[in-house]
């Protein structure tokens, strides 16, 4: 038995790959739907941890239905970058960078590219004076902070770290509404997870190279072209607020390299003696 095999769907024709992706997005609209039920009941104060733990596994899987997608979205001109995109599948941070990407709103590709570049790199200064101490990418500290407890080191100080210290520095517990899970759940019942659906979107986007001025706007108005194609060919019936929503979140395609960035923990280190010393 072997896992994490996706990487073979470069080995298929087409058509094949445009079966094994929708079998994937109809397999993950369904767990992500599961976990929702689970989520739902552990709405309250007294469950919070698990809350907000089964939340970020379920945007996790989210985002891997809309890694799925964004294949479909490569312009036959960057075929060759697909199965570097593919990766991201099997990646933490990839996955919580798409989270982080979908819940903001970018105005233009550029925006996208800046953001996965303030979020990628492994280490970083913060504190008071922005350079006091040494911490480790944030979404993926965060990340897992929300699961584990860990005896964790930071500028020499060792301590235990774990869920309560995210929770006791939150005023209260509110159960907050998630972009990117709702998005693929609206996408799923309007019929995205078909290979109809994914050769409309394939058609639409095959000729188009996002460029650093591509606008939202441009990209909106794709998606509203494919969300309307795909209804009538489904015949399904959207409230004007789901298609809104359809429409409005569903993000330029993340055609970009999304692996943390390498950071020397001396150079850091140098930078803190530099401003310490000013």
């Amino acid at each position: 038995m072997k896992v994490k095999e996706l990487k073979k769907l470069s080995n298929y024709p087409e058509d094949k790959k445009m079966e094994i992706i929708a079998e994937g997005l109809n397999s993950l609209s369904s767990h992500v739907n599961e976990i929702c039920k689970s989520i739902d009941k552990l709405s309250n104060e007294e469950t919070q941890r698990g809350y907000h733990i089964l939340t970020n596994l379920c945007e996790e899987e989210a985002s891997k239905f809309l890694m799925l997608i964004d294949y479909v979205r490569y312009p036959h001109s960057a075929y060759s970058l697909r199965d570097k995109h593919i990766k991201n599948f099997y990646n933490h941070f990839s996955r919580c960078a798409y989270v982080d990407v979908y819940h903001s709103r970018p105005a233009t590709w550029k925006d996208v590219c800046d953001h996965i570049y303030l979020i990628s790199p492994e280490l970083f200064l913060d504190g008071p004076n922005d350079v006091d101490w040494i911490f480790r990418n944030r979404l993926i500290q965060n990340r897992e902070q929300r699961m584990y407890v860990d005896y964790i080191e930071i500028d020499g100080k060792h301590f235990w770290a774990g869920p309560e210290d995210i929770e006791s520095r939150q005023l209260s517990f509110s159960c907050r509404s998630s972009r990117i899970i709702n998005l693929i759940k609206i996408m799923a019942e309007a019929g995205f997870a078909s290979v109809e659906s994914l050769k409309i979107i394939k058609n639409e986007w095959e000729n188009f190279v996002l460029s650093p001025k591509t606008h939202w706007l441009e990209v909106e108005g794709k998606n509203r072209k494919i969300a309307i194609n795909i209804l009538e060919r489904t015949e399904y019936e959207f409230s004007p607020s789901k298609f809104n929503d359809l429409v409005k979140d569903w993000n330029f395609p993340l055609q970009i390299e999304l692996t943390e960035k390498k950071v020397e923990e001396t150079d850091l280190k140098n930078m803190q003696c530099f401003y310490k010393n000013k």
